[in-house]
C-alpha cells in the first residue's frame, strides 16, 4: 500500500470535487450539545447542502433587522491522533487545526481572505434564524469526507488507537447588536476569538475540539 499518507494541514489544501445535484435537498439538523434548558440558547443547526444554514433557538428571538450576519464564523477543523515510529521509539502523533473556508472553497494557492456570511433573516418561526453563506459550502463538505475515507483507507499504518475527526463549525461573538431572546437575553458568545481575529489558520498540540464549548456543527452529508 505504500508510505502512510501525512493527515497535516497540507493534505487537503486543494481543490475539492463539487457535489451539486449529488447532494440531497436538505440534511438531517445537528443539535447543540445539552445545556440548561432555561439558558437562551442555540438547540439545533440545519443545512440545505447549499448555501443556507438555519439556526434554531431555545425560545423566541427579538428583533434581529440590525444585527450583522458576520457576527457569525465559519470554520474547517481537523483534529487527529495516532502513533509512529521513529528510530527505534514509538511516538504520539496529536494535532487540532481549525482554517477559514477560504482554504477549502478558494483553492490551495489561491486564498481570497475571510469567508463571510452575505445575509441574517428571520427564520419560518419567531425562533429561528437563517444565515446565507456568500458560496456555497459543497466542496468543504466533500473535502471533510474525502480527509476522513483516506484516513480509514491506510488505517493500519496509523494502530489500533488511531483517532480522527473533521467538522464545520459556526462560531459566534456579540457584535454592536446582539442577537437576544424576546425578553433580552443575550445569546452567549460561542468560540468568539475565531470571529473576531483575523487569522486564516491556527493549530495546537493535542486531540479533540476542546476549544470550543458549546459545539455547533454544520450537518454534511453522511
Amino acid at each position: 500500500m505504500g508510505e502512510r499518507p501525512d493527515l497535516s494541514r497540507n493534505t487537503w489544501l486543494r481543490p475539492a470535487a463539487v457535489l451539486g445535484s449529488m447532494l440531497p435537498t436538505v440534511i438531517v439538523g445537528s443539535s447543540c450539545q445539552p445545556g440548561d434548558e432555561g439558558v437562551f440558547r442555540i438547540t439545533r443547526v440545519e443545512f440545505d447542502g447549499n448555501s443556507t444554514i438555519t439556526l434554531r433557538f431555545s425560545k423566541p428571538l427579538a428583533p434581529i433587522d440590525e444585527v450583522d450576519a458576520n457576527d457569525f464564523r465559519l470554520s474547517f477543523a481537523m483534529t487527529t491522533s495516532y502513533t509512529y515510529s521513529y528510530e527505534g521509539m514509538t511516538n504520539l502523533y496529536e494535532y487540532t487545526s481549525y482554517d477559514d473556508l477560504s482554504y477549502v472553497l478558494g483553492g490551495r494557492y489561491y486564498v481570497p481572505g475571510p469567508f463571510t456570511f452575505v445575509s441574517l433573516a428571520e427564520g419560518a418561526t419567531v425562533d429561528r434564524i437563517v444565515l446565507r453563506t456568500s458560496a456555497p459550502l459543497a466542496d468543504a463538505c466533500d473535502t471533510a469526507k474525502q480527509i476522513r475515507e483516506q484516513f480509514e483507507i491506510y488505517a493500519e499504518y496509523y494502530g489500533v488507537d488511531a483517532r480522527i475527526d473533521t467538522a464545520l463549525f459556526l462560531h459566534y461573538a456579540s457584535g454592536d447588536v446582539p442577537i437576544e431572546s424576546g425578553v433580552g437575553e443575550p445569546l452567549a458568545d460561542i468560540g468568539a476569538d475565531w470571529v473576531t481575529s483575523q487569522d486564516l489558520s491556527r493549530s495546537r498540540q493535542g486531540y479533540g475540539f476542546t476549544m470550543l464549548v458549546p459545539q455547533l456543527r454544520i450537518p454534511c452529508p453522511p
